[in-house]
């Protein structure tokens, strides 16, 4: 921690290809005055155009690319973070260059009113985004006073006529040192990194502020049961089934949220989504519950429903609550917390953590967040084994504190968003409500036991280190080649099984693809109970259709690997989907194939 009280995380690593920096400021978008939503946002966005030592608003820029790099920034409910990459050799020019935006920014007049309109085109391209929809629409029903209602981006309507007076205004009243957390990561070493954060950013004033403290319950608990329902831009077919929780950053050791995600998300035998697949009423199903803010968080279950589950979303709603039932009727459960754990200590050893802008992100990030002796570790944390805390977020799983979202075409609305004219409905119903408060678990459900497929006993391979050593052919035959290569350049107990069926080029049409990729996805489907087991355990795969024919990759632990990609062949000749799951596949593709022309620009161009 710098005397002026910014906290600093440091990583030098030899084979980093390129060096970044990130600092986080503990203000974001929850502080924006309530006459002036979206300031927190154009603050970001105006750090970036001149600063006493270097006024020219291109320098900044103009140098990372001379450099081969690129900055961004984003601002958060709670945090606003900047970050840039660069190469090696430009490093200390950039860091100078960046710390100058938290101690003389300019905020020049004249490029003001250029830069609203910068964030109201950003406004504009998000207008017809599904994801900023939801979120807006959501803010509304959170309870009045609390500031997770304002409109977080801000738009021409909300700054149109912003001085730069208020601009320095909100940067002196939330902009501290002792509110700054600054991560580095680079090729130089660790000495030299440490003088030039001194040096560079020890100049960033100290205003000793508070943190700002949120109320802790932003949705009012209710004894009735509240929908939402939004008809999209796309033709999408959701629910989301949300819970008020409160934070649960502080339980890093423990991380009860992670549990609960695994439990709730898990897709193997017995589990919600199976039973909801095997009703013809869901496609997939995510879980997880995050912290917002120190104070609040939330449990969201989203559910991609079928046409029958978009009918039958009542039904959909009691089995997840019969499911959550379930959980509090066994309690907690260590196996899931020890899996957890085993597996994160595989990966803090073996995974590939990244270098360059979104690394030093997440690392600032934790700087804030989280004690700085467990800043770098926090995801690998499992020291606390409490029951306590995965047993206390279960009781806020409850109807009364619960806000269900049905996102689809064609359902009712009455009213529009202001600023995404975007159309929604809100409704109560007390009756449903009561059948509800009376969920028991079906006798299909289960919590999902050990898994076979966490590995034993992985280790670095005991072989000396090599590079450029390729694989050769060892098989040759009827048609198959089976190429072999020993990893002597990483020693990771990892492998990579790649399986490649080629097509004759006569099938190779668009009905041919059509076929290959409903034959694929239904596959896919039959795996569905096996694959959710092998990702949680490290191994990752993917069986696809392209130009040339089919795809399998399977890659992860060589313990598992194995027998997973045994499975994998073994389901590619023999598998079984219903009737409802074929429909409901068909569904999907046919529906991506209609919301392709609705995608970003460079995502139809790709």
């Amino acid at each position: 921690t710098l005397d002026n009280g910014v906290r600093v995380y440091l990583l030098s690593d030899p084979n980093f290809n390129v060096s970044a920096a990130s600092m986080v400021v503990e203000t974001g978008s929850l502080e924006n005055p309530n006459d002036r939503e979206g300031l927190a946002h154009f603050l970001e966005h105006m750090l970036f155009l001149g600063t006493e030592k270097y006024p020219d608003v291109d320098e900044y820029s103009s140098y990372l690319r001379t450099f081969g790099g690129y900055s961004n920034a984003y601002t958060a409910s709670d945090h606003t973070n900047y970050q840039f990459q660069v190469l090696p050799d430009g490093f200390e020019g950039a860091l100078d260059m960046f710390a100058q935006f938290f101690i003389h920014p300019l905020f020049t007049e004249e490029y003001t009113a250029r830069e609203v309109n910068a964030v109201n085109s950003e406004h504009q391209k998000n207008i017809m985004s599904d994801t900023w929809r939801r979120h807006r629409i959501l803010s509304q029903f959170v309870k009045k006073g609390h500031p997770a209602r304002k409109f977080s981006t801000g738009s021409l309507e909300t700054l149109g006529d912003i001085t730069s007076k208020e601009l320095i205004n909100f940067y002196n009243n939330h902009y501290s040192a002792n509110r700054m957390g600054l991560a580095l990561l680079s090729t130089h070493s660790l000495d030299d990194m440490e003088a030039w954060t001194r040096q560079y950013f020890s100049d960033i004033r100290d205003h000793n502020l508070e943190r700002t403290k949120h109320d802790p319950d932003p949705l009012e608990k209710k004894e009735t049961f509240r929908l939402v329902q939004i008809d999209p831009v796309k033709d999408l077919r959701d629910l989301e089934i949300s819970f008020s929780l409160p934070s649960t950053r502080d339980m890093y050791e423990s991380k009860p949220g992670r549990q609960l995600g695994f439990i709730l998300g898990h897709e193997g035998e017995g589990s919600l989504l199976s039973y909801l697949k095997d009703k013809g009423w869901a496609r997939s199903l995510s879980a997880g519950a995050g912290s917002e803010t120190k104070e609040y968080g939330l449990a969201n279950i989203r559910i991609g429903l079928t046409q029958k589950g978009q009918n039958e979303y009542k039904e959909t709603i009691k089995a997840t609550l019969d499911y959550i039932a379930l959980m509090k009727e066994l309690g907690y459960q260590s196996h899931v917390f020890n899996e957890l754990k085993s597996m994160a200590a595989l990966e803090e050893i073996y995974a590939n953590k990244g270098e360059g802008m979104w690394r030093a992100t997440q690392l600032a990030n934790e700087t804030m967040m989280y004690p700085l002796k467990d800043a770098g570790r926090v995801n690998y944390i499992y020291s606390d084994n409490s029951p306590e805390a995965f047993e206390n977020l279960l009781t806020h799983l409850t109807p009364d504190n619960m806000l269900v979202v049905l996102v689809a075409k064609g359902v009712e609305t009455d009213q529009k968003e202001h600023y995404y004219q975007a159309p929604y409905s809100y409704t109560e119903d007390a009756e449903f409500y009561q059948e509800l408060t009376t969920s028991t678990p079906h006798p299909e459900f289960m919590v999902a036991e050990e898994n076979p497929f966490i590995p034993k006993t992985a280790s670095v391979p005991n072989r000396e280190m090599k590079e450029g050593i390729l694989p050769r052919v060892i098989s040759s035959g009827n048609g198959v080649n089976l190429y072999f290569g020993v990893d002597q350049e990483f020693l990771r107990p990892k492998g990579v099984i790649n399986f490649k069926i080629l097509f004759p080029n006569n099938m190779m049409n668009v009905k041919h693809r059509v076929y290959s990729k409903i034959y694929v996805a239904c596959v896919n489907e039959s795996l569905n109970e096996i694959s959710y087991p092998a990702k949680q355990a490290g191994l990752n795969f993917s069986f696809r259709e392209g130009y040339e024919g089919l795809y399998l990759n399977v890659s992860g632990y060589s313990e598992s690997a194995m027998k997973l990609y045994e499975m994998l062949l073994s389901h590619m000749v023999d598998f079984s989907v219903s009737e409802d799951q074929f429909n409901a596949i068909k569904d999907k593709i046919v529906r991506d194939y209609q919301n392709f022309s609705l995608s970003d620009a460079h995502q139809q161009t790709r």
